[in-house]
């Protein structure tokens, strides 16, 4: 159910997901769903 919704998501275009890097190197990693140009919902790990 829970991949159904995040494929679902993705076709959609409303889930992004994004790293976060300093100085070159992946600090983070975020994935969140999106409202227009508005992040709404985030993870960040």
């Amino acid at each position: 159910m829970l991949l159904d919704s995040l494929r679902a998501w993705i076709g959609d275009k409303i889930l992004v997901r994004f790293s976060i890097k300093k100085d070159g190197q992946r600090i983070a990693f975020v994935i969140g769903l999106r409202e227009g140009d508005a992040l709404i919902h985030h993870s960040t790990s």
